[in-house]
């Protein structure tokens, strides 16, 4: 299995601050929240990188590409749907949670920027020893936007538990987005768990950034030169894909 570093691992404040704000109106936030993610779906949205410069076909047409970024955003879904627990699981009712769901991400940010995210929240945490081992943002292949919510893992299950606390009905800041976070439990379970459960994936991606990341050592927002990171899964061969650098 290969290992790779983390490029562009810099600090960004103004994308990855957090404040906290009293709960608006549910039902407006929910059709703001709509909103945005019917325009993460556009068809006619353009994605970062063209069709053209990723396809493995020559010649292929540019629905034949589209439908093969349907079926892998599919695969996406169905892996990450497997991770969720219902709305009614709790912290109470699961022994030792390390590892969440993030929900109502801003659709525009990026797997960077939660990993900025992240390790700003850890070094403002130093007296909970907070640090990650895995994180995965769920993206939409077809825009290159994600799809509002991600899976963390936490080393301990206190670190864990403070980040959902301090997390939980605060605003993004900085997204011009009204939406609220919530933090869910995650159905899988730690870093070996998560690592079983993805072994036999298969994602029709050819970024890293868009697939699940195992971080060694586990990030603690001040070793990000120390990191080395690993996918979890594999990729689909008919894509001829090239390993990258995030």
């Amino acid at each position: 299995m290969e290992i790779y570093k983390l490029e562009n691992d810099e600090e960004s404040p103004e994308t990855i601050a957090i404040i906290s704000n009293e709960h608006a109106d549910r039902q407006q936030n929910q059709q703001l929240a709509d909103t945005e993610s019917k325009r993460g779906l556009n068809p006619n949205a353009a994605p970062f990188h063209r069709a053209n410069t990723h396809s493995s076909c020559s010649g292929a047409s540019d629905d034949s590409y589209i439908r093969r970024r349907l079926d892998a955003s599919k695969e996406a879904d169905a892996n990450s749907s497997r991770l969720i627990y219902s709305d009614g699981m709790d912290f109470q009712q699961i022994k030792d949670v390390t590892t969440l769901m993030i929900r109502n991400i801003p659709n525009r940010l990026t797997f960077m920027d939660l990993v900025n995210f992240m390790d700003f929240y850890c070094r403002g945490n130093v007296s909970n020893s907070a640090a990650y081992d895995f994180l995965y943002l769920v993206m939409d292949f077809r825009t290159s936007l994600n799809k509002g919510y991600a899976f963390v893992n936490f080393t301990t299950s206190k670190a864990a538990n403070v980040f959902r606390g301090s997390l939980t009905d605060l605003k993004w800041f900085g997204w011009k987005s009204k939406k609220i976070c919530e933090i869910s439990v995650a159905k899988v379970q730690g870093l070996d768990a998560l690592e079983r459960h993805f072994k036999q994936s298969v994602m029709q991606s050819y970024r890293d950034d868009f697939m699940p990341i195992a971080f060694t050592p586990p990030r603690n927002g001040y070793n990000a030169n120390e990191v080395q990171y690993r996918v979890l899964v594999s990729r689909s061969q008919n894509w001829h894909l090239q390993k990258r650098r995030l």
